[in-house]
């Protein structure tokens, strides 16, 4: 989830020195595999219905209504953009060796599930740590770089709602839940937990004492305070988050409270 540690997260596996974990790519995370999945799914649920259309095309001609669903053999589709994301997997797997590491991974704060299930399935070997964050925190964050202003808090609230709902309802070998305020609250337990996890032993705990969070707008310095949110601004917050706040843990008498109000 965006604004809520990833970058932290990256930085603590980096500094044990065993793995690379690569910067942000939307097209492999968030795009490629929904490409994957529904060439396969296109062939699995379509392939022989789109085989009489192509047969149909060659006996008949194309003036059937039909030629409208006329796809190439869905077979050889499908065949092609699993290789294709096989050799991006290869293409990051040759950057890590040249970078002297056998071990990699990716930071990307996903807008949506989805494409994360669907790169879990792709990549079923991996591991997976989903980082969240309190809503009020996420989005201070959010407004200091101009991402959210206020008449886009709630709808803000109900974005940072749908991305975490589905991740707190997954419970798989493979997958970490890691909340922000529990990583820094105690770091010495959650960085041995992310090293079990992941099997990375030797990150540097100093890491945690170096606040970092530039993005491409800032070239003066690394860290951008987070802006103030208004009374007004968390109460459109807390309409968005809505139940997901409570089940996050961020309810009333949570870690982090969203019910006050004023400015932050």
């Amino acid at each position: 989830m965006g604004r809520s540690g990833t970058t932290l997260v990256q930085r603590l596996l980096n500094s044990s020195k065993e793995v690379v974990i690569f910067g942000e790519n939307r097209q492999f995370v968030e795009y490629a595999p929904p490409l994957v999945m529904q060439s396969i799914s296109t062939h699995l649920h379509n392939g022989v219905d789109m085989d009489r259309i192509r047969e149909k095309f060659r006996s008949q001609g194309g003036e059937s209504w039909e030629m409208n669903r006329l796809w190439p053999d869905t077979l050889a589709y499908a065949d092609c953009t699993v290789r294709w994301f096989q050799d991006l997997v290869q293409v990051y797997q040759r950057s890590a060796e040249e970078l002297g590491h056998q071990r990699w991974g990716i930071k990307h704060p996903v807008g949506r599930l989805e494409p994360l299930d669907q790169l879990r399935q792709l990549l079923p070997g991996g591991r997976y740590i989903y980082v969240y964050r309190d809503l009020i925190a996420t989005a201070r964050s959010a407004k200091a770089r101009g991402f959210v202003d206020a008449d886009g808090m709630e709808g803000f609230g109900r974005g940072w709602a749908c991305n975490l709902e589905p991740a707190l309802d997954r419970v798989q070998e493979n997958f970490m839940l890691l909340r922000y305020e529990d990583l820094v609250s105690n770091p010495t337990a959650w960085i041995e937990a992310i090293s079990l996890f992941t099997d990375v032993q030797g990150m540097d705990a100093s890491v945690m004492e170096r606040k970092i969070n530039v993005h491409q707008k800032v070239v003066e310095s690394s860290y951008v305070e987070p802006a103030p949110v208004s009374g007004a601004e968390i109460e459109a917050l807390v309409r968005g988050g809505g139940s997901t706040l409570v089940r996050a843990g961020y309810g009333r008498g949570g870690p982090a409270s969203l019910l006050g109000s004023g400015e932050r």
